[in-house]
């Protein structure tokens, strides 16, 4: 049984609603755990699905609405709550954070570049860049290394 495509008024109505969400604070995370929640753990046809779900939700997040008031005040909300996101401590919910937010800046990076740096990329690299980066060039800083914590999500990408 093949479902038919939905119609476009359809389509419309609830993409509009979606963007909606999504720009409120924390409306991501809510778009996330509403369409991410049937994700299972599991095999590896689970884990290939749940991939292609987190794509697709990516994509869609990470294109800006065209009723939105600009792209840069868009890339901004969005960007910082993906941001928030990658600071998740639910080690079920934090590898689905990690894909769908590393597959948003990829599809944000291609469609808008100076955007994306600035508004989620350069402050994501903050504090790795803190450590090395010294008057001008790279170098160890002066900061003791125990004052300045490391995003929480690099810890995820490592288990």
């Amino acid at each position: 049984m093949t479902l038919e495509r939905s119609p476009a008024w359809l389509r419309r109505i609830c993409g509009r609603l979606l963007s909606d969400i999504v720009i409120k604070p924390k409306g991501v995370q809510y778009v996330l755990k509403g369409l991410l929640h049937s994700a299972a753990e599991g095999s590896n046809a689970v884990a290939n699905a749940d991939w292609k779900r987190c794509e697709s939700v990516a994509k869609v997040i990470a294109h800006c609405p065209r009723h939105s008031l600009s792209v840069d005040q868009y890339y901004k909300a969005v960007g910082a709550q993906l941001l928030e996101l990658l600071r998740c401590t639910d080690k079920k919910l934090i590898g689905q954070y990690v894909r769908v937010t590393s597959c948003t800046l990829v599809v944000m990076l291609q469609q808008n570049e100076a955007l994306a740096l600035k508004q989620v990329i350069q402050p994501l690299l903050h504090p790795l860049l803190r450590c090395t980066h010294h008057a001008g060039n790279y170098s160890y800083s002066t900061t003791q290394p125990d004052t300045i914590k490391p995003p929480q999500f690099l810890f995820s990408l490592n288990e």
